[in-house]
């Protein structure tokens, strides 16, 4: 079995994926970042915004009228590699004091699926951080007011 592989942590193969991933992640903050600036408006949509003493990051952090929150996207292959994300960002997001929401893209992960998950995980999440599809967090937006530059003032 000379030309079989063995290792799928280096070389082509995980380069492969590697390049998937990137290209995948990049569209989906795109398409995410295009939805937040139309919901909200470019100046309170703040891309990569550091919290925890610069030790991480959201995605985006969003100013909306009466609220604020961050937003993780992420895109797990399957329902076992979601249960991986989860339980790794809940780590990272231990101490954070602000509202996080963790949003899986793949479409095929459906908020039931979530929901049941995380009503059976012994290590519950903090209550500020909320795990959404893509479908239950175009509903979460639509409940939300954008701020209008009369009301900064």
């Amino acid at each position: 079995f000379p030309n079989e592989t063995i290792d799928f942590s280096r070389g082509e193969i995980r380069s492969g994926v590697a390049k998937k991933t990137w290209n995948r992640s990049i569209s989906l903050e795109r398409d995410l970042y295009n939805l937040l600036v139309l919901k909200f408006g470019e100046v309170f949509v703040h891309a990569q915004k550091p919290f925890d003493n610069y030790r991480g990051r959201v995605d985006f952090f969003i100013y909306c009228k009466n609220y604020k929150f961050g937003i993780d996207i992420f895109f797990a292959d399957n329902f076992h590699s979601l249960v991986g994300c989860v339980n790794t960002k809940q780590k990272i997001y231990k101490n954070v004091n602000f509202d996080v929401i963790f949003l899986s893209s793949n479409p095929a992960i459906k908020q039931e699926s979530i929901d049941q998950f995380l009503k059976n995980k012994s290590n519950e999440l903090r209550y500020n951080i909320k795990v959404l599809d893509l479908e239950s967090f175009r509903v979460f937006l639509n409940k939300l007011e954008a701020i209008t530059f009369d009301t900064i003032s």
